[in-house]
């Protein structure tokens, strides 16, 4: 699955987000898409796991789906995300 660097607008929408600290600060990550279905969704990895919103879903109320898998880098964030591939 495709992640990108978190941007202002990403910021705004998932503010509670927390950067990989380091040599370098790295941000968070986040990927949109749509399933098969047509439902659109949305994935945020950070250093304390993930968070998937799906469009229409009730459980966007109470934060979305939660990964709790805290993730010791960026890198291993985008891996996670590269394994699972692009959502059906």
């Amino acid at each position: 699955m495709r992640m990108n660097e978190f941007d202002r607008a990403a910021w705004n929408s998932f503010a509670g987000c927390e950067p990989w600290s380091g040599e370098r600060e790295t941000l968070p990550l986040i990927g949109e898409g749509r399933f098969e279905n047509g439902q659109r969704y949305c994935l945020v990895l950070d250093r304390t796991g993930g968070c998937l919103m799906v469009e229409n879903d009730l459980v966007n109320d109470f934060g979305g789906r939660c990964l709790e898998m805290a993730f010791p880098s960026q890198a291993a964030a985008r891996a996670f995300a590269i394994g699972i591939g692009e959502p059906v």
